[in-house]
């Protein structure tokens, strides 16, 4: 099997400040990014009706934003040949690296979540969202499977420089293993294996390890005390 692709108060101050940084994830937040957000060609599997295809792209953990709690994903591509998947389930995946290569040959499965395909070859992104899971290697991968009709080309795929090498992988068969990607018909592999270049549409959305910001909470609230207190002692 193999890849086919279309060319297309003090105290009352501090206690607000804590309960912003604990309660409102937004405050701090990241998503890891290598597509423009904008698919010049879509991919899937030649021959594959009713075939898995497991897509990812690999980050590397930065900033200590290593909780990663959604994945937004772009599926077909604008003027694309090919079934219209709306309405396909899908899973997304959350791997580890455990060797930290970056390579997914050894990932293993953090968690998954079901999704439906929407807003097919439109560039809309599709976010589902995901346990917040930690992740504690140096590296990460986020990625769906998806099982396509034939013809189908579910993966949105961005051609448009820059494009970085050695971080988008397919893999995938009759049935497709997430848990042991080297264990489908179609091993896994970078993109460029196949002659392509370019980035799957697959994004990732982190905030940081809670500590992270209990303790940066906790520091504002001992350092507004210690104000206070000083205060205090002046006034006496």
């Amino acid at each position: 099997m193999h890849i086919s692709f279309r060319n297309r108060t003090l105290a009352a101050s501090a206690l607000i400040a804590v309960a912003l940084l604990l309660g409102n994830s937004t405050v701090n937040a990241q998503s890891y990014i290598l597509d423009d957000g904008t698919a010049e060609n879509s991919v899937g599997l030649n021959g594959g009706g009713g075939a898995d295809i497991i897509v990812l792209n690999s980050f590397a953990v930065t900033g200590g934003f290593n909780v990663i709690n959604s994945i937004s994903i772009a599926f077909g591509s604008p003027g694309g040949t090919g079934a219209n998947m709306n309405g396909v389930a899908f899973t997304a995946i959350l791997w580890n690296d455990p060797n930290g290569d970056g390579s997914p040959t050894d990932a293993t499965v953090l968690t998954t979540a079901p999704g439906v395909v929407s807003g097919f070859s439109t560039n809309a992104f599709v976010t589902v969202s995901l346990t917040p899971t930690a992740v504690l290697t140096p590296n990460f991968f986020v990625g769906f499977l998806i099982t396509q009709p034939d013809p189908a080309f579910p993966a949105a795929f961005d051609q448009t420089a820059p494009t970085f090498a050695n971080r988008s992988f397919v893999t995938g068969g009759t049935t497709g293993d997430i848990n042991d990607l080297n264990n489908n018909d179609l091993p896994v592999a970078a993109i460029e294996s196949f002659g392509l270049v370019g980035n799957w549409l697959i994004r990732a959305n982190a905030i940081p390890e809670p500590s992270t910001y209990m303790l940066a909470g906790l520091g504002l609230l001992g350092l507004l005390g210690l104000r206070r207190f000083t205060r205090g002692q002046k006034v006496s």
